[in-house]
């Protein structure tokens, strides 16, 4: 898991607790930008400096106007969904059918003794309907194919079934969940803090 980031009303009792975390995919995509998101290309100065969060461990608590915060996730929401399908697509495998929980980005396995990889979470926007499939020679790893995302595919007699979704469905629940809070705080008349714990 790493970390986790926590938008919250400042208030003692919280009386909204989140259905969605964000984790490090949404901190390292999003927020941190470079593998394809670049948030410096939506938001203004005073919008970037909101949109990193503060630690817990280190600073004290920064409030945070909830009508900022909310123009900061409805500009990400918005990009992700107009430009969808110019950034890369993950592609969840899972062993079983209809299984979401336990499915990865990632599948680890052996093929005639070789250490294989296949990636259905890379970032390469030219291939957002493939998988990268990559071996272990020696002590590191090499590219070895691309794989068509079908939802069923057959990877050296395993069966594997892929889920589909742009950037946009990964993120639209967790960027929804914090809109819904900036919301509440607004409602509230309350300010929200942004954190991130390690």
């Amino acid at each position: 898991m790493g970390f986790i980031l926590d938008l919250s009303i400042d208030e003692p009792v919280q009386s909204y607790e989140p259905e969605h975390i964000g984790y490090n995919s949404f901190y390292s995509e999003i927020v941190s930008g470079g593998y394809y998101f670049c948030p410096e290309r939506i938001l203004n100065k005073e919008e970037l400096d909101l949109l990193f969060p503060y630690s817990s461990d280190l600073e004290e608590k920064r409030l945070i106007d909830p009508k900022k915060m909310k123009t900061v996730f409805v500009k990400i929401l918005n990009d992700l969904k107009n430009r969808q399908y110019y950034y890369p697509f993950v592609h969840w495998i899972s062993t079983r059918k209809e299984e979401k929980s336990g499915a990865s980005g990632h599948f680890l396995y052996y093929s005639k003794l070789i250490k294989c990889h296949l990636d259905g979470y890379h970032f390469n926007p030219f291939r957002q309907q493939e998988l990268e499939l990559s071996v272990i020679i020696g002590k590191k790893w090499e590219f070895l194919t691309w794989i068509k995302a079908k939802p069923v595919i057959r990877v050296c007699g395993k069966k594997l079934y892929i889920k589909t979704e742009t950037k946009y469905e990964q993120f639209k629940d967790l960027l929804e969940e914090y809109i819904y809070i900036c919301d509440l705080a607004i409602q509230k008349n309350k300010k929200v803090t942004w954190t991130i714990h390690h």
